[in-house]
């Protein structure tokens, strides 16, 4: 988890109830996707404030 973190600018760890291992895609993946777009949706979102704020 530390190596791949260095490599994006943002990310997050979540518990996704009722998953038990590291290949969740493949035991629970609407609930893995999910996760995902709305992480996607927030870095997006933050975005296009920072953008329309002149901060990037």
């Amino acid at each position: 988890m530390d190596a791949f973190s260095k490599l994006v600018d943002f990310y997050e760890i979540i518990n996704i109830k009722g998953s038990m291992h590291a290949y969740v895609w493949m035991q629970l993946p609407e609930q893995a996707g999910l996760a995902v777009k709305e992480f996607v949706d927030r870095v997006v979102e933050q975005d296009v404030v920072a953008e329309s704020s002149g901060q990037l």
